[in-house]
């Protein structure tokens, strides 16, 4: 049977105690609970790569939500580059210690470790891609502005070849909704989410980006009450052994 999980995405919106200006070190989002704002999202089921609204498959008022995992993440403008902050619950609901800056590791394999995946994840240790792009028709420029980009550490090593990318999942979903507006989150998703004769791939939506300042979002991945993907199997979805999330 196919990989599938259902994920559900509410917009967040800072209440700010203080104008943001004011913040001399540079804003971080609340860490109070009643400091957000939150709208209702949609419940949708992503298989093997594709996605839809959960109203073409069941009523969702049927369904036992299994949770999974979760992130809360922030969009950040530092010093003209824009950064993701993100923490692994839902900020309206869990008391929580600290924001952390969303980075990637680089996991290498293949026969001389130049394959990589770029791998998602709260504070990664890199701020930048694991490889270059293989292709201007790939989820790079939508989901990611250009400094994180691949940058070589050392002018001496081998060029890596990009094995896709891969990491925590609601990481990954926010940052594809964080590509459209709110409007058009919907549509995007359904659109640009797609199993393509075999492989999970993001299409370019070529709509308006949807980065800006301080917008937030909480995104919950649930098991598929209708499917047979469980704990251990979204875990190597996550670690790439069941291949990149979006391929190259």
């Amino acid at each position: 049977m196919a990989l599938s999980f259902l994920f559900h995405i509410d917009s967040l919106e800072p209440i700010f105690d203080q104008p943001p200006q004011s913040f001399i070190h540079g804003w971080n989002p609340p860490r109070r609970r009643h400091l957000h704002r939150r709208q209702q999202g949609t419940l949708f089921r992503w298989v093997d790569g594709a996605v839809a609204p959960i109203q073409h498959y069941e009523p969702a008022c049927n369904m036992v939500l299994n949770p999974y995992s979760c992130a809360s993440v922030y969009t950040l403008f530092p010093e003209n580059e824009h950064q993701f902050l993100a923490v692994n619950v839902d900020v309206t609901r869990t008391v929580f210690e600290n924001w952390v800056l969303v980075g990637f590791h680089h996991l290498s394999f293949g026969g001389n470790g130049t394959m990589r995946y770029s791998q998602l994840d709260f504070a990664g240790e890199f701020d930048h891609l694991a490889a270059p792009d293989r292709s201007p028709d790939n989820w790079v420029s939508d989901l990611f502005p250009d400094h994180f980009r691949y940058r070589p550490q050392n002018s001496q090593d081998p060029v890596p070849t990009s094995a896709g990318i891969i990491g925590r999942l609601p990481l990954l979903l926010a940052l594809a909704a964080f590509s459209a507006v709110q409007e058009r989150l919907q549509d995007v998703l359904s659109h640009s989410l797609q199993n393509v004769l075999g492989q999970r791939r993001w299409i370019p939506h070529g709509l308006e980006n949807g980065l800006i300042q301080h917008r937030g979002m909480v995104v919950s991945i649930y098991l598929d009450p209708a499917g047979t993907s469980d704990r251990n199997v979204l875990d190597d979805l996550e670690n790439g052994r069941l291949g990149p999330f979006f391929s190259p």
